[in-house]
This record gives C-alpha cells, sequence and structure tokens, in this order.
C-alpha cells in the first residue's frame, strides 16, 4: 500500500505509533495495523509472595529470582522449546538488547547479513544461563503448552508468553488459584549491552493494499472501516485481544489494558527473528537453539553456523 493511501494524519494518529510503524518502510506507509503482540514474562503472584522475590528490575536480578525460586521448590520458567520458536523469541529479545539495531537491521537483511558483532554470541550466552538456572528441565521434549500447564498448576512461577495467549492464561479450564492471581512483566533490560533495551520482541498483524489493484480505493476505505474504533473495540469485546487503535480498550482485561499501555509507550518491536531473517538463516538459528538448550552447541558454534547459512544467504540473492 503506497503512502498516498496510507494512513492520513488523522487516521494514523490512531494506531499506537510502534505498531503503525512496523508498516512503514522506506518513508512510506505499506499497511495499517489490525492487532498487537508482544512477548511478556507471565507470572504468579502468589508463587512470587511465597518465594519473597518480587518483578526483577534487570537481567541479573531475573538470574537471582530464579536462583530463589528454584530453592523454594519452583521451576523458575516454564519453558517447552519441542517446536523451536519458544527458542527464538528469547533470541529475537536478546539480540535487540545485545546486537545495536542498525547492525541488527542490516544483519537481518538476505543482502547484508554478516553477523559478526559480539552481540550476538553474549546474547546466546545470556539464553544458556536462563537455561542452566531458569528453565524447565529437558526443555527440548517439552511443548510450549505441557510447560504452560505447571504454570497454571502452580508448579511453575513464570512463563515466557505473548500477549495473545492472555485470554488462555484466564480460560474457564484454568485453575482459580492461578487465573485470578496472575500479573506480568517485560524482559528485564541487560546492564551495559549496547543494544535497544526498550524494544519489545512481538508484532502487530496488518493488512496490505495492492495500489494496482482497480479497487484500492474501496479497499483502503474498509480498512478504514475495520479499524474505526468501534469495530477495534467490538473485536477487543470478542476475543480480548489487543487492539492497536488507540482508544479501544475499555472492555479489554485488566491485563490486557496494562499491557496496551506498555506497548503503546514502546518505541520498537523486534520483530521475531524467524520471519524477519532469511529461511536458511532462521533455520539456522532453529536447529542452534535447539543444540545451544541440549549443550552440544556453544554460543560460539551457533554463530558460526548462522554465519555460514548468511553467506549462502547472500549468494542466493546475487549480494
Amino acid at each position: 500500500m503506497r503512502s498516498t493511501r496510507g494512513p492520513g494524519t488523522k487516521w494514523g494518529k490512531t494506531f499506537a505509533p510502534a505498531a503503525r510503524d512496523a508498516f512503514t518502510y522506506g518513508g512510506k506507509q505499506y499497511g495499517v495495523p489490525i492487532n498487537l503482540d508482544a512477548k511478556v514474562f507471565a507470572y504468579n503472584k502468589k508463587v512470587f509472595a511465597d518465594a519473597e522475590v518480587k518483578k526483577p528490575t534487570s537481567f541479573q536480578e531475573l538470574l537471582k529470582t530464579c536462583d530463589t525460586l528454584d530453592k523454594a521448590g519452583y521451576t523458575p520458567i516454564a519453558f517447552g522449546n519441542k517446536h523451536g520458536w519458544p527458542a527464538i523469541h528469547y533470541m529475537t529479545q536478546l539480540n535487540a538488547q545485545w546486537v545495536p539495531g542498525k547492525v541488527r537491521d542490516a544483519d537481518y537483511k538476505p543482502s547484508g547479513g554478516k553477523f559478526t558483532d559480539p552481540g550476538y554470541v553474549r546474547a546466546l550466552k545470556s539464553l544458556k544461563e536462563l537455561s542452566k538456572r531458569c528453565f524447565t528441565g529437558q526443555a527440548n521434549g517439552v511443548a510450549h503448552e505441557s510447560a504452560q500447564a505447571t504454570l497454571f498448576q502452580g508448579e511453575s512461577a513464570m512463563q515466557f508468553v505473548e500477549t495473545f495467549e492472555f485470554p488462555l492464561l484466564s480460560a474457564k479450564d484454568v485453575p482459580k488459584s492461578f487465573k485470578d492471581n496472575w500479573s506480568f512483566f517485560r524482559m528485564p533490560a541487560s546492564a551495559g549491552a549496547p543494544g535497544d533495551q526498550e524494544a519489545l520482541v512481538g508484532a502487530p498483524d496488518g493488512l496490505l493494499v495492492n495500489p494496482k489493484s482497480k479497487n484500492a480505493g474501496l479497499a483502503v476505505d474498509f480498512l478504514k472501516f475495520f479499524t474505526g474504533k468501534q469495530n477495534a473495540s467490538l473485536m477487543t469485546e470478542m476475543n480480548d485481544w489487543l487492539s492497536p487503535v488507540q482508544g479501544s480498550a475499555d472492555s479489554a482485561s485488566p491485563q490486557n489494558k496494562e499491557a496496551l499501555k506498555m506497548i503503546s509507550g514502546t518505541k520498537n518491536f523486534a520483530v521475531w527473528l524467524d520471519t524477519v531473517t532469511h529461511t536458511q538463516v532462521a533455520q539456522a538459528y532453529l536447529s542452534g537453539g535447539e543444540g545451544l538448550l541440549d549443550g552440544s552447541l556453544t554460543p560460539e558454534e551457533v554463530m558460526a553456523k548462522v554465519r555460514e547459512a548468511a553467506k549462502k544467504a547472500r549468494a542466493e540473492v546475487g549480494s
């Protein structure tokens, strides 16, 4: 969708800035967001209180919190990586914290990926530390949903979840002891890391219009109708999904209202690593994450595989 048919000044201001900007490239608007999704730690407030821990404000505090929870008899972070993507979500967030944004943007492009910045290895070392001190054991054999069940049952203290999952955390079949007693916090900052500590891993879904379509104008009119406050509010009421349309959260759950405030104040999304990189790079990260977690690969070895995949990707796209 070309900028001439993108959101005008008034229409554009109705969206959360980070969600709107996710569909902007080269100063032009190519689409509009229709929902919001970001990754946060959902946690059991009672478990935290019983273990006498608070929401961590730094990555090092998160690790220490895990140590305390482990000593208290809980799995600190419910984690299942059977399908690979949960580790990718952690790597997306940690890369954003440890690698400067301009370097990351260049590396994630198939034509320019080099992945030589030392921050990539440091991000993987952080993931390995989480695995040792926080995660469910043998996580590569555990599904995300199975790990989540331990959160509901009070066996685990927290889980890195998408805001899309918030309705599941308060579903009818979830034990009342959890669904009435949970909150969330974002991934804490990594002290001294040179990346973007405020970036949220996630991305909005959206719709684009083909400017060559004879019905492009009609399509834009429909998007204006679809993303109007009334319809956005209805979508939130029906699904308890976060809408990017500002002022549409009246019927949202308390947790989603708080999440909307967080996202609205966020300048940048760190979009899922496996959707913004070349498929060969994404696959190298996917298999590399599994190897890192089971101890068969070191962070340095994972990045060697990623660099080789990036080299093949550059050759494929002709750079």
